[in-house]
């Protein structure tokens, strides 16, 4: 079997229709920006899993929870990875498989069962998309597709592998068509932007987003920067930040096309009172600002620090270091990271020292010495502004090393 599971492996990476090379960061929902780091590996689709289990048993004469173990030692033995793959024998009950995969089948039923088409036009650059869908007229569908979009959020909290397997089975479009059919539906689209967001963590299913999908968080984007309530506007940021990750195509267009950096400075002030919307703000404007991806020639992260900067964001985000909101360590921290990913000239190093923002993080600095988190993004925001001379000479006279080395 050995050598029959191997050709079928090498057969499949030569046609590259079922053995692909994947990238995959690690998951997190939260905020969190560490490097994202990828794994490159082989897979196999579940239709060339499903055969060799099949092999196993008609020719090899194997028991299936035999031909079932025996085709996952197989594949794992020559490098594949496999937690793209929903390991049960064929033709196995649906109800069996596991719960993100069953979840994402709900929605796709759910969606599946619309009797109406309905269509949106979204400012993209300098045109319009038309986007098609599938619509449902009645209330309580967008009610059972939150519902299910919850759910789902709350497994791909729970196991990280779940994240892959939702993606392989069509996650990504599944959640953005429901997103379209909830569209008119504010309370909502939290949960299934919640689960998008979730689900664009993972690098390979970011791909899977694509222009659409980079439009329809545009429309939910535009559609309540100033609606009655700022929790659709939060999830739709979370999960525009999400795609940015690793991901510098994604960054243009939403930069470029969907104008995310002012909807997300304008959320800065529109919502400045909503601790949640603002950190999402913030996250989207340090995700636009990365230069994190190794296939891209070139990255516009500085070009997109500048811009936010013309946009007016540092008196905003220097209001709210001042404000209640800085009063917790972890929107302190991100507050003063974002501050940092647009301090990359010196023009903006003057201005910021200008500002009066050296005191204002030197001050911070020293009421956190503790926080580890904290201490990091207020070193991290000196070092940056340092690259000024002047702004040098004001650090030290403000006894900003002494509280770096308190640190």
């Amino acid at each position: 079997y050995t050598s029959r599971a191997a050709w079928i492996a090498e057969r499949n990476s030569r046609t590259h229709t079922r053995t692909m090379p994947s990238l995959r960061p690690g998951f997190s929902a939260q905020q969190a920006d560490e490097k994202q780091l990828a794994a490159l590996y082989l897979r196999i689709s579940q239709e060339t899993f499903d055969s060799a289990v099949v092999e196993n048993m008609e020719d090899l004469g194997m028991e299936a929870e035999e031909a079932l173990a025996d085709a996952i030692t197989q594949f794992e033995q020559q490098g594949i990875n496999l937690n793209n793959i929903v390991k049960r024998i064929p033709g196995a009950p649906a109800e069996n498989d596991p719960a993100p995969v069953a979840l994402v089948r709900r929605i796709q039923e759910i969606i599946a069962g619309a009797e109406d088409e309905g269509s949106v036009e979204v400012a993209f650059g300098t045109g319009m998309m038309k986007i098609s869908f599938a619509k449902h007229e009645d209330p309580g569908v967008a009610a059972e597709l939150a519902s299910a979009a919850e759910k789902l959020r709350d497994e791909l909290k729970r196991d990280s592998e779940g994240v892959v397997l939702a993606g392989h089975n069509g996650g990504v479009d599944a959640l953005t068509s429901a997103v379209l059919c909830v569209l008119n539906a504010p309370e909502s689209l939290p949960p299934v932007l919640e689960a998008l967001a979730a689900l664009l963590m993972d690098a390979e299913n970011r791909e899977a987003l694509g222009p659409r999908g980079v439009g329809v968080l545009g429309a939910v984007i535009s559609a309540h920067e100033e609606g009655p309530s700022p929790r659709p506007l939060c999830a739709a940021l979370h999960a525009a930040r999400a795609a940015m990750l690793v991901h510098e195509q994604h960054r243009q267009l939403f930069v470029d096309s969907i104008g995310v950096l002012r909807s997300a400075v304008r959320a800065l002030d529109t919502w400045q009172h909503d601790g949640l919307t603002t950190l999402a703000a913030c996250g989207v404007l340090r995700a636009a600002t990365l230069a994190d991806d190794a296939r891209a020639r070139t990255s516009k992260g500085i070009e997109h620090a500048k811009a936010a900067v013309e946009l007016n964001a540092l008196p905003l985000l220097l209001t709210l270091l001042q404000s209640n909101l800085s009063a917790a360590p972890a929107a302190l921290a991100e507050l003063l990271a974002t501050l940092s990913r647009l301090t990359v000239t010196d023009a903006i190093c003057a201005q910021l020292a200008r500002m009066d923002a050296l005191r204002l993080a030197i001050s911070k600095l020293a009421d956190h010495v503790t926080d580890p988190q904290v201490a990091k993004q207020a070193c991290f925001f000196l070092a940056n502004i340092s690259g000024n001379d002047q702004c040098k000479e004001a650090i030290v006279s403000a006894g900003g090393p002494r509280g770096v080395r308190q640190t």
